[in-house]
């Protein structure tokens, strides 16, 4: 049953992580533009990189929070979704969590990559197409 539960948690983990990572990838290139201004002005990879993993981290802990208290409400009020923290105890929630930030940083990586794939004049142009 442990093992059942294990396995069902971490392919939602892997679903979620796939679907957010699009969402992200989408965010980031609406963002792109901005990306590159800052980096046309002399900004070192090193900040940008640093740039995207706090935006991202943010956004990420934002999420976090709106699903814990929409869990909590459900929890408490409604019974549309199936009560969740009875389920798992601190140590599983910490460990979810934990995994959710690496999750998070290495799609941080890859996108801030993506910036310095191209010269910013070419990079640019693509943008405004």
């Amino acid at each position: 049953s442990n093992i059942v539960t294990s396995l069902v948690v971490a392919v939602i983990i892997l679903v979620v992580s796939f679907v957010g990572y699009f969402i992200l990838k989408n965010l980031f290139f609406s963002k792109l533009k901005d990306y590159l201004i800052i980096r046309s002005i002399g900004t070192s990879k090193k900040a940008i990189k640093r740039i995207i993993r706090v935006e991202l981290t943010v956004l990420t802990f934002i999420a976090l929070i709106i699903i814990a208290i929409l869990l909590i409400l459900n929890e408490q009020s409604f019974n549309y979704l199936p009560k969740v923290f009875r389920f798992y105890e601190w140590n599983d929630w910490i460990a979810l969590f934990l995994i959710i930030v690496m999750i998070n940083q290495i799609i941080a990586y890859r996108l801030s990559r993506m910036i310095f794939k191209h010269s910013v004049v070419s990079a640019l142009k693509g943008v405004e197409r």
